[in-house]
């Protein structure tokens, strides 16, 4: 969770008690359901310490997805050129290979890896969800009979998806 979102669930957490100080000292003013308060109070710190959980879920996704993204990179059926491994890291990791080609294939591909390593801000989950989901549908899989390339076959399906998760 960024240090932005942090404070201002600390802001939250100050105001709701501070609305609570008032409802106490001046009911007919404020009113305020203990219960509500105590409910909305347990969400916000749960926000606060669930940061840990879903960094550990990310950092498992993102082992994964190293572990298996290069596999599938290097099948010259599935990626048969440079271009369209630069396509797939232009188009759905936004990432811009540059002089991709006086580049060898494994260069482009660990350039790939080591920017879905070193990311520290978790700009790649979505494309890591739905690369999982994608893997595992068997439709989108078989791409020959419609005679597309397969990168192109996962961006038809990247951009169908990514706006549904």
């Amino acid at each position: 969770m960024r240090q932005n979102t942090k404070n201002i669930i600390y802001m939250a957490l100050d105001l709701l008690e501070s609305l609570k100080k008032s409802a106490y000292d001046c009911p007919s003013f404020i009113h305020m359901d203990n219960f509500e308060y105590d409910e909305a109070k347990k969400e916000l710190v749960q926000l606060l310490s669930s940061n840990g959980q879903k960094s550990d879920i990310i950092q498992e996704k993102k082992k994964i997805l190293i572990g298996t993204l290069p596999y599938i990179l290097m099948d010259k059926t599935k990626f048969p050129n440079n271009e369209s491994i630069v396509k797939l890291a232009d188009n759905s990791l936004n990432f811009k290979i540059s002089s991709w080609n006086k580049r060898g294939r494994e260069e482009m591909i660990g350039l790939i890896i080591a920017k879905i390593a070193d990311d520290n801000e978790n700009r790649f989950e979505k494309f890591m969800d739905l690369w999982k989901d994608f893997i595992a549908n068997k439709d989108f899989i078989e791409y020959k009979p419609v005679n597309k390339e397969f990168v192109d076959v996962w961006l038809d399906f990247f951009n169908q998806y990514r706006s549904k998760k």
